[in-house]
């Protein structure tokens, strides 16, 4: 649940921009609740078009028919592309506004479920992207591990939580969440992809230590819910009627994510999944 969200087209994006949407879309959930590539956007995420004549807009919101450079923003920096070499638009509009109403959401249904207060410390990510050495890199591996591989565990988790849930409240707040992260997922790996096309091979080269690194982080994420299963202790299924998920559904979930969904997608972008898979742990920041 980090960065972006939107509705999107890739005729600008090559091949590996028009097969990582299709990838994504094909695997988003099927349930009632979420959304489809066809939908109207609620706004605009990530946008690449081939012919800047109509109007690159989705929703109409942004870029006149001149629009020229595509900007993307990172910890501070800014990158820029002329699209005469590269056509396109970016613009992450309505991504920071649903991750900050997704936590106002959860903090409102944990007070009124009397949950603790939600705790959240952006250090690591801040000092992970530190190491990095230009703006350009920090885009593409908080498209590629926040966006892309975040977003698809997360759509996952959200749903097996949601076909769990039976209190109205929480199964609404799920299922509002899901939409959002199903259409997040689609974002992050269309948008890794047309920038991928654009990166020199030491940057790529540092997108997959990225990769590697980052399921890695993802992975101590369900640490907690491996430990409950060692200790063998009991789960009450209440618990799961408020969408909390049984630990051993939640670690067979994210290991489904991972092997069937991220690691696939991260081979056919020119990242190998499997490999960045077993140097999990073996990478380093700044390596």
């Amino acid at each position: 649940m980090l960065l972006a969200g939107g509705a999107l087209t890739t005729a600008g994006c090559g091949s590996n921009g028009a097969t990582a949407s299709r990838d994504a879309a094909a695997t988003e959930p099927s349930d009632a609740t979420t959304d489809t590539a066809a939908e109207a956007p609620t706004g605009v995420g990530f946008c690449c078009n081939a012919d800047p004549d109509p109007c690159c807009s989705c929703d109409g919101s942004i870029s006149p028919p001149c629009m020229q450079e595509m900007t993307c923003q990172a910890e501070g920096g800014t990158w820029s592309y002329n699209s005469s070499n590269y056509p396109g638009v970016c613009s992450f509009a309505s991504g920071p506004g649903d991750e900050v109403r997704h936590a106002r959401l959860c903090a409102t249904v944990g007070q009124q479920l009397r949950a603790g207060p939600p705790r959240y410390d952006p250090t690591a990510v801040r000092l992970r992207l530190a190491s990095l050495p230009d703006a350009t890199t920090r885009t593409a591996a908080l498209l590629l591990v926040e966006v892309a591989i975040g977003e698809t565990i997360s759509m996952c988790l959200f749903r097996a939580g949601r076909r769990a849930a039976v209190e109205p409240l929480t199964r609404a707040t799920l299922g509002s969440i899901l939409r959002d992260e199903a259409r997040h997922q689609r974002l992050g790996w269309t948008g890794f992809a047309c920038l991928w096309d654009l990166l020199p091979e030491p940057s790529r080269e540092i997108a997959r230590r990225e990769a590697a690194r980052g399921l890695a982080t993802c992975e101590r994420q369900i640490a907690p819910a491996l430990q409950w299963l060692q200790r063998g202790e009991p789960f009450d299924p209440a618990y799961a009627a408020l969408g909390v998920l049984h630990p051993e559904v939640r670690v067979e979930t994210f290991y489904f994510a991972v092997e069937r969904l991220v690691l696939p997608r991260l081979t056919r972008l020119g990242i190998d999944g499997p490999t960045a898979w077993e140097n999990r742990y073996r990478e380093r920041a700044g390596a």
